[in-house]
């Protein structure tokens, strides 16, 4: 297999991850980028917007119009950050929540079935591998 088929495949399985996602959710406001936002509020609730682009290595612009779409939806709110009046922290509500757990249970069910037959050798493996991949690509743009 040579190096151009591996990127191939990694971006068929984010594909079809985030297919899996929409149509398990079968809520058109709560896309894969909602609902990672989501999860990861659930995880930081609180952060600020640098904490959400730096975690997921997305341009700001790009975050700013996911917690744009979000607010507008009820899924977050913004409150004065007491430590830095020009950040506003970010709070999952009690309807981004619930959203937030339902697809917890998706997650899981993917999850389970993508990685289904793997060793645990193999998902240490992997985890490492995919780490390592990210760690490569991030260098890139430096």
């Amino acid at each position: 297999m040579n190096k151009r088929n591996i990127l191939s495949n990694i971006y068929l399985a984010d594909n079809l991850i985030k297919k899996k996602v929409r149509n398990g959710i079968g809520d058109n406001k709560l896309t894969p980028g909602v609902v990672n936002f989501l999860y990861f509020l659930s995880e930081h609730d609180g952060a600020i917007q640098k904490d959400i682009s730096d975690h997921f290595r997305e341009e700001p612009a790009s975050v700013t119009s996911t917690l744009k779409h979000m607010e507008r939806s009820g899924l977050i709110e913004r409150r004065k950050n007491d430590r830095d009046s020009r950040a506003k922290c970010i709070y999952i509500t009690s309807k981004g929540r619930s959203a937030q757990e339902r697809v917890d249970d998706l997650y899981s069910s993917i999850q389970e079935e993508g990685l289904k037959g793997f060793s645990k050798e193999e998902l240490d493996t992997l985890h490492v591998l995919v780490e390592k991949l990210c760690s490569n690509l991030e260098r890139i743009e430096e």
